[in-house]
């Protein structure tokens, strides 16, 4: 049968239905094929362009996609959205920090974070590292205003302070713990220090001017008022440890705040399990090596911009007609861990946005086409690929290979990955076990997959029989119903060269798309060179 609007185009002449409740099958898809069998354009750009009524997220790999689409689902009503993982100063920013609002949020990211597919060795140093990160996450959830809750903070906490020696964090825990520490002229303790210049007996500021180095160091290590200070050490409201920290007592009463200390800290309590499994200050030093190193990676000015804010709501997706595009890099897998952060965020939002709304569905539902899926390590994707369809959720996975995704996720859990998808499409490849499954899928001889045509695909639904056709041509992508104006005015403009050239979103209100024709249900002729 012929694609219609809005359906889900498979291959040339099949189509399946959005509504599960109309196919009776979710909408999870499996694409697999070799680099270059047109799984790209043929399949998402072909459905892409046949959407009109949910919001797709779609992984763009080199930002093509976004080039050939952007401006056409813009006429029909869609917000546009860009996450731009190539080129950092495209498109919208995104802070990772900002969406941890558990412990268990805290835990992932940071295990994410410190991902290593290929190492080998001893892993208690990336595991205490994940441990100390998870700590400065959670003392800047605990202190830090939300605007300072960034990957820039947690950098922050991590670096070593020159004068003392010490990391940021071990003094931050200090203070947790016991209050500020207050530096001393020559060492010092708090009583010499005030009987040696008679401070009980100056009550003004003018009593430094013949004591520079005491106003200096006083006045710049803590932001409460010097004479206030005095009035508590009058009234014995303090303590002081046997290493000279001072706890300050009833701190809210005398300064209208909350007081520094706080020995119930959640990020104390971690801090006080850390460093009981890492007591010396070498092994310390190695933990906080290896810490250093992978933040290292997101340390560059251009991309602590990227994560300073949000400039994306997440729940609005499955609100509100929207494509985001996420624009990745193949040559590089440098920011995986970072892009797999997010791709995690998106699932926890719109699951948690579908359990609040009526029938714990999403009001407009959403499909994320995941290009290179096997390339990411998703936590838990086996259980949730499974728990997605009555949520309104649904996902196109696009590999190379079922080896590739036993790969990344080990036999089990890429068995249920692929069980959990009702429709598979394969493209074909030179992978001896994918071939196999494929084969059995179709009661085929092994020999014959092999040899399958570049062109052609196996379109596989449960419960109905393998079909054996051809790809969704390049030259027209089915286009349904798009209208001529639509493709014309857009390619048009890109022909121009204006993506690239100014920013992202003065160049999607910019384009010029006229309405699409309701009643066009008839192929157009598509310019080829849009679709290469």
């Amino acid at each position: 049968m012929n694609p219609k609007k809005d359906n889900r185009i498979l291959a040339k002449g099949v189509c399946m239905d959005k509504n599960p409740r109309i196919s009776h099958k979710n909408n999870n898809v499996l694409v697999v094929g070799s680099p270059g069998t047109q799984k790209t354009l043929s399949y998402v750009l072909s459905n892409i362009l046949n959407t009109y009524s949910e919001s797709m997220v779609v992984v763009d790999v080199k930002g093509d996609l976004i080039k050939k689409t952007a401006g056409i689902m813009k006429g029909r009503g869609y917000d546009i959205q860009c996450l731009d993982f190539k080129n950092f100063k495209i498109g919208e920013r995104y802070n990772p920090i900002s969406f941890l609002e558990q412990d268990l949020d805290i835990t992932k990211f940071a295990s994410m974070i410190f991902h290593n597919r290929s190492f080998q060795g001893d892993p208690f140093w990336d595991d205490m590292a994940k441990v100390y990160l998870t700590i400065c996450i959670q003392f800047l959830k605990e202190r830090f205003p939300k605007s300072k809750q960034t990957m820039e903070s947690v950098i922050e906490l991590t670096k070593v302070d020159l004068d003392t020696g010490k990391n940021n964090l071990e003094a931050y825990m200090k203070e947790l713990e016991y209050g500020h520490k207050l530096r001393y002229p020559d060492g010092r303790g708090i009583h010499n220090a005030l009987n040696r210049f008679n401070i009980y007996e100056l009550r003004n500021m003018e009593a430094f001017k013949d004591h520079p180095k005491l106003k200096e160091d006083y006045l710049s290590e803590h932001s409460v008022d010097f004479m206030d200070l005095i009035d508590i050490f009058d009234k014995q409201n303090y303590s002081v440890s046997s290493d000279g920290y001072v706890c300050i007592l009833h701190w809210k009463d005398e300064f209208g705040q909350e007081q520094t200390i706080d020995p119930d800290s959640k990020a104390l309590k971690l801090y006080k399990q850390f460093i009981t499994v890492a007591p010396s200050e070498k092994t310390t030093a190695s933990i906080l090596a290896t810490v250093t190193s992978r933040l290292n990676l997101y340390a560059s000015s251009t991309l602590l911009d990227f994560m300073s804010t949000n400039e994306i709501d997440l729940s609005l997706i499955g609100k509100k007609k929207t494509v985001l595009y996420l624009i990745v890099d193949d040559l590089t897998s440098t920011y995986d861990p970072l892009i797999e952060i997010f791709l995690h965020q998106l699932f926890q939002s719109l699951v948690k946005e579908a359990e609040t709304s009526p029938n714990h569905c999403l009001p407009v539902p959403v499909h994320l086409y995941l290009d290179d899926f096997a390339t990411y390590s998703l936590p838990d994707m086996e259980r949730l690929i499974a728990s997605l369809r009555s949520r309104g959720i649904g996902m196109s996975l696009i590999l190379q290979s079922e080896t590739q995704l036993t790969s990344e996720y080990g036999m089990n859990a890429a068995k249920t990955i692929i069980n959990a998808c009702d429709t598979y499409l394969y493209f074909g490849g030179t992978d001896i076990d994918t071939a196999r499954s494929i084969a059995l899928r179709s009661n085929n001889d092994l020999k014959n997959v092999l040899e399958l045509p570049y062109g052609m695909e196996y379109v596989f639904q449960r419960n109905e029989k393998a079909i054996l056709t051809h790809v969704v041509p390049i030259d027209t992508a089915m286009l349904d119903s798009l209208s001529k104006n639509e493709v014309t005015n857009f390619n048009e403009h890109l022909k121009k060269g204006a993506f690239g050239q100014i920013q992202f979103q003065k160049f999607i209100d910019s384009i010029c798309v006229e309405g699409f024709d309701e009643e066009n249900d008839c192929f157009p002729d598509v310019d080829e060179r849009m679709l290469n």
